[in-house]
């Protein structure tokens, strides 16, 4: 496994950003509502949104797509996480700017992104793909980036 864990939690000290790890009865129940709501219930190791069961999504390919996130997550906290092939742990972010900031710092890692409810799933792959389910569908449609 990468220590993506570390670089995630470094980054957050370097850059001031508030970033918790969640804990491992937070992040399954977390994964336990994304894995049934996103994938009719089958667990990935790998690209959650390269399955034949993933939800109905519509996706949008830009370099820095990535960077949207942050006008979809508003100030509202966002849980980010990776393939748990590669990095098992789940953190919460206070604000989208937050997390794009963060995300500017690693090296590029597919990753998700979704909230308390999980009535929404952002994926970035490495494709530059940015992948939209549940209430992100709708803005990602409408979506205009400045510029």
């Amino acid at each position: 496994m990468r220590d993506i864990r570390s670089q995630v939690l470094q980054i957050g000290v370097d850059l001031r950003i508030d970033v918790h790890e969640l804990s491992d009865i937070q992040r399954t129940h977390v994964l336990d509502d994304v894995f049934a709501k996103y994938t009719q219930g089958y667990r990935y190791a790998w690209a959650m949104w390269d399955s034949r069961y993933f939800a109905p999504h519509v996706s949008r390919q830009a370099e820095d797509g990535w960077e949207w996130c942050a006008d979809f997550i508003g100030m509202n906290q966002a849980f980010l996480c990776f393939n748990s092939a590669h990095e098992e742990a789940m953190f919460a972010i206070a604000g989208g700017h937050a997390v794009v900031r963060l995300l500017g710092e690693m090296p590029a890692e597919e990753f998700y992104l979704t909230n308390t409810l999980t009535d929404y799933l952002l994926c970035f792959n490495h494709h530059d793909y940015l992948i939209a389910c549940g209430r992100a569908r709708e803005w990602l449609t409408a979506y205009q980036p400045a510029g």
